[in-house]
């Protein structure tokens, strides 16, 4: 079963459907994906359970990736780590995007440390995909989305009035990856399976 795949289409949806219902003072193209998830917001509920649900699915197929080829997945292991900072993003809220709500500091600081891990997470493993993939496009694929990644990082904080599409952007990067992660492992599943 492809879990990366299936992951990302459950946080899609949570995503979409968050939109849809978030009132005005919310700006895709300046919040981010988190603020939907806010502490404070009614309809955070939507979004947390996208996060938790994510990086449940995320967490257990790395999980079930390495055990099954421990020697070929081990970079997976910084996908286990994402998934559960990812899970732990939506179970510790962000500061509220609405003003004059109260809200807890050192939730809002384990958020930002959960997102934080879950970046390192994910760009560890796509740099150790590609220094030990011997295939060039496969290689070139992984090193591109972690160029890609720390890019969109660094410009996520330094252009405030863009953040919220730097970080949709920097989310398909990353979602892009793991179904690719799926794709290939399949694609070479079925080749041993008709050798």
């Amino acid at each position: 079963m492809r879990f990366y795949t299936l992951a990302v289409a459950w946080i899609l949806v949570a995503i979409v459907v968050a939109h849809l219902l978030v009132p005005a003072p919310y700006d895709w193209t300046q919040n981010s994906i988190s603020e939907l998830a806010a502490q404070g917001y009614g309809r955070a509920w939507i979004m947390r359970l996208g996060f938790i649900g994510f990086g449940a699915l995320i967490s257990f197929g790395a999980v079930r990736r390495v055990a099954v080829n421990p020697r070929r997945n081990w970079p997976e292991i910084g996908v286990l780590i994402y998934g559960l900072a990812i899970l732990l993003s939506g179970v510790f809220s962000t500061a509220p995007f609405q003003p004059g709500v109260g809200y807890s500091r050192s939730e809002e600081n384990l958020h930002s440390l959960m997102a934080t891990g879950a970046g390192i997470g994910l760009s560890l493993a796509m740099l150790c995909c590609g220094l030990l993939e011997q295939r060039r496009t496969p290689r070139i694929i992984h090193l591109a989305a972690l160029a890609l990644t720390l890019l969109l990082s660094s410009l996520f904080g330094a252009f405030p009035a863009v953040a919220g599409i730097t970080q949709r952007a920097l989310y398909i990067v990353g979602f892009g990856w793991l179904i690719y992660l799926d794709t290939i492992v399949n694609t070479e599943s079925n080749k041993n399976n008709h050798a």
